[in-house]
This record gives structure tokens, sequence and C-alpha cells, in this order.
């Protein structure tokens, strides 16, 4: 079984600490859309077995993340909350801290 890496443990600190930083700022990202979405993440929570990542975020049509939860031993290339799903949304959502910063 698989659990959380060192380097997306640092990712998710980092973000925990801009979302706090920013969290009355109006951020938003493409992530390779034409719309743009508002990020505002309320909570990174990682499993006691660090096997599952919750991501809260905010609410509405125009949310970059409402709620998810990754699974990072799914290893899918397609899969929607597997460890590159999860991978991409850390990148996504610490991009458009550190631009709005």
């Amino acid at each position: 079984m698989k659990t959380i890496s060192k380097a997306q443990i640092a990712k998710i600190q980092e973000i925990i600490a801009l979302a706090e930083e920013l969290k009355y700022e109006f951020v938003t990202t493409y992530d390779g859309g034409t719309w743009p979405y508002v990020v505002d993440i309320q909570s990174i929570k990682v499993s006691k077995t660090g096997q599952f990542v919750t991501i809260d975020g905010g609410t509405g049509m125009n949310a970059y993340i409402n709620k998810e939860r990754y699974n990072v031993n799914d290893t899918d290339y397609w899969s929607g909350n597997g460890v590159r799903a999860l991978n991409h949304a850390l990148s996504a959502i610490l991009k458009a801290y550190k631009k709005h910063k």
C-alpha cells in the first residue's frame, strides 16, 4: 500500500499556508479552460494511513474544487480521483496562489 509522498506533503503545507494568507483574496485559475475557476481552499486533510487526501474547497459552479477525495493507491492514468489527479490539483492550486501573491 502506497502512502502520500514527502513532496506531496510539502505542497500541501505550502498550500495551507498560502490559503490562510490569501483567504480574503479572490484567487482564480483557468487550468486549461477558457473560464476562470475560483480557488478557495478551506482545508486539506490526509487520512491516518496516508492513503487518502481530501480537499475541501469553495462552493458554487465556478469553484475549482468543491470537495474531492483522492486515493494515492489509484495509479490508473485516467482515474479522476487517483494520485495523478491529486498531483495535478495540488500543482494547479499552488500555481494559482503563487501567481496571485
